[in-house]
């Protein structure tokens, strides 16, 4: 699937509302961007409906930096 990283980071900021961080492939959801549950759930729905995939909860778990978000839908 072609992923642009751009459109990712869009939706990750829209999502997380972190004007203030600027947002790259190393960015920790947790640390960083402060993601609870809610966003986590409400980041997955989007990426869903924008990049057409599903994402196993079980992956989503997985998933400690905005890079392994992007390596996952990469190989989806």
């Amino acid at each position: 699937m072609e992923v642009e990283m751009s459109k990712l980071i869009a939706i990750i900021e829209d999502v997380m509302n972190s004007p203030d961080i600027a947002i790259t492939e190393s960015t920790r959801l947790n640390e960083d961007l402060k993601a609870d549950s809610l966003d986590k759930v409400s980041m997955l729905m989007q990426l869903e409906e924008d990049f057409g995939v599903e994402i196993d909860d079980d992956k989503a778990l997985a998933f400690k930096t905005v890079g392994d978000v992007y390596e996952y839908l990469k190989a989806y």
